[in-house]
């Protein structure tokens, strides 16, 4: 509660149909409406202050409803079209404004997902950017069509298809988190790699978490498993670490970060 010094708990009440669906939370977000959704691995629950739980789950016996109740990226385009990706089943778009769930999933058609397992969605004007299990897939709204990207033998191209997270800069680049490194994409043509900078600054860790720019410009990389808070400057290729030192109580609290 911003105006006070009190923490208000939400928990599932299984005889409580408008409480948190599940307590098991994977992905947080907030809609330009100012409603959290919440994703779990049962559901989704929709909250707003003061009011009670609105909850999306899967209903075998109905299409027009989520494809699977593990939750995983959300993203709201410029539509105002949520975007909800799931663990297994692929993508459901969900409609607010006449409740229709559109659902898209990986297949033998090439126009397709690359995966069906989802860890991740962004998105900027008619571009819908979505980090798989299994490669990386561009959707255009306008003309429908998927575009899948991999790691390939070059350096132009994805450094792992096991993707973490997404980010898109205020320049319109693509900055891509994964099990093996993080590299950009300019969206179009040029993948660059930053494990060789990570490496001659003494950053051995590959896996990363999350990954966002501040006002000032500057990249904030959570590492995964025990390298701590990087940032870097773009512009000049200034690497920092921050990890916990058990020494010093104002240093980072643990070095393992799954998100910022």
């Amino acid at each position: 509660d911003k105006g006070s010094t009190e923490f208000v708990n939400y928990e599932s009440n299984v005889f409580d149909n408008q409480s948190l669906v599940s307590n098991d939370i994977l992905s947080l977000f907030e809609d330009e409406s100012g409603t959290i959704w919440v994703g779990t691995y049962d559901g989704i629950s929709l909250f707003n202050m003061g009011a009670a739980f609105k909850n999306y789950r899967n209903n075998p016996m109905e299409t027009n409803s989520l494809s699977s109740n593990m939750m995983a990226g959300i993203y709201e385009d410029n539509e105002g079209l949520l975007w909800v990706g799931t663990v297994s089943e692929g993508i459901n778009v969900v409609n607010r404004k006449n409740g229709k769930v559109e659902r898209y999933k990986s297949s033998d058609d090439y126009n397709s997902l690359s995966n069906n397992n989802i860890r991740d969605i962004t998105g900027i004007d008619n571009e819908i950017w979505i980090a798989t299990e299994e490669g990386l897939t561009k959707y255009d709204k306008r003309t429908k069509n998927f575009t899948k990207y991999f790691q390939g033998n070059n350096k132009n191209s994805l450094i792992s298809n096991d993707i973490r997270n997404l980010y898109i800069d205020d320049q319109g680049i693509l900055w891509i988190a994964t099990k093996d490194g993080i590299c950009s994409f300019d969206r179009d043509k040029k993948f660059t790699s930053y494990r060789e900078l990570f490496l001659k600054n003494g950053i051995r860790e590959t896996m990363f978490s999350d990954i966002i720019q501040d006002k000032d410009g500057l990249f904030w990389i959570a590492s995964t498993l025990n390298g701590g808070l990087i940032s870097l400057d773009r512009n000049t290729n200034e690497v920092n670490i921050y990890r916990n030192d058990e020494d010093d109580d104002k240093s980072l609290s643990f070095n393992a970060i799954r998100s910022i």
